[in-house]
């Protein structure tokens, strides 16, 4: 539970945020963290094509986020 999966050497994380941050049935949503450079390729790539973002009342269902 507590690993920092990406200091042991794995690439891209995906995090269940419905499960993990909301965990009240009201969010559907995931989390992707990777490195600066792996994101920067995402981004140019998937996130452009597929435009998958959270709308902002589903991100303020989401109780677990806390900025950094």
């Amino acid at each position: 539970m507590f690993q920092k999966r990406l200091t042991m050497g794995v690439d891209i994380v995906v995090v269940s945020v419905s499960k993990h941050l909301a965990g009240h049935n009201d969010v559907v949503a995931g989390a992707v963290i990777s490195s600066k450079d792996v994101m920067k390729k995402i981004f140019d790539k998937e996130y452009t094509l597929l435009g998958a973002s959270m709308s902002p009342h589903d991100a303020t269902l989401v109780r677990g986020l806390i900025q950094v």
